[in-house]
């Protein structure tokens, strides 16, 4: 908090006239602190979800921050965003779990640094996969644990995070519903009738996105299933 006061200060925003002196670069550095603790928490659990992409990318082999930035941009960027800096915090926190660890090496007059997954990766990549989801962003995560289905070698771990999947969208399709139920039972000011018109329309849309999701995954999960030993005739 002192460096953030005293470069307040060297930009001659110490103080507004007739505060005391310091007064005002304190306030805007408590100010910035405190948004910083608050989102904290948020910019931890993304990069925690960035971190098990990488596991998933590293199950396949040992790879540098560029290989792992070409991956995420020609593909898995289609469903989670990305950026250098995002991808080089999430491997910092592997290295401090002991998720992953890195290789350094000189090619051609370059420093290099390879990382590679670890047992410990292993696990904690399995478990993330079999995991409920319980973030907000249920699209991304779910797109991410298909994406890697396959690195789960047996059927019944696939057919759980399918399950875990579909659960979290039919709970979430229930919220909506019920949200809507509430809604078509108000009855709306005449003068705001278009407003209302078109903000449920916009719930229709989410209606209709996770109708579509659910049977998507349920399919999905259907087609994951062992098929059944045929009769003897």
């Amino acid at each position: 908090m002192k460096y953030l006061v005293e470069r307040c200060a060297r930009h001659g925003l110490d103080h507004e006239p007739g505060e005391a002196e310091g007064g005002s670069c304190e306030a805007m550095a408590a100010s910035f602190i405190g948004l910083v603790v608050m989102f904290l928490p948020v910019i931890y659990r993304m990069v925690e979800r960035m971190g098990n992409v990488i596991l998933g990318l590293l199950l396949v082999g040992p790879a540098t921050l560029y290989t792992l930035t070409k991956q995420f941009e020609q593909g898995i960027s289609l469903f989670y965003s990305s950026s250098l800096g995002s991808l080089r915090a999430a491997v910092t926190v592997l290295l401090e779990r002991g998720l992953v660890t890195v290789a350094r090496s000189v090619e051609n007059g370059r420093n290099k640094k390879t990382y590679r997954i670890t047992d410990a990766g292993r696990a904690a990549f399995a478990e993330w996969m079999t995991a409920p989801i319980t973030s907000g962003d249920v699209e991304t995560v779910a797109l991410s644990k298909v994406y890697f289905l396959g690195m789960l070698a047996d059927t019944e771990s696939r057919a759980t995070v399918l399950a875990g999947i579909v659960d979290r969208i039919r709970a979430d399709q229930r919220q909506l519903e019920s949200l809507a139920g509430h809604l078509d039972a108000v009855n709306s000011p005449e003068e705001y009738a278009e407003i209302y018109r078109f903000q449920r329309i916009t719930l229709d849309y989410g209606l209709l996105s996770h109708r579509t999701a659910r049977e998507f995954f349920e399919s999905l999960g259907r087609k994951n299933e062992p098929p059944r030993p045929s009769s003897p005739s």
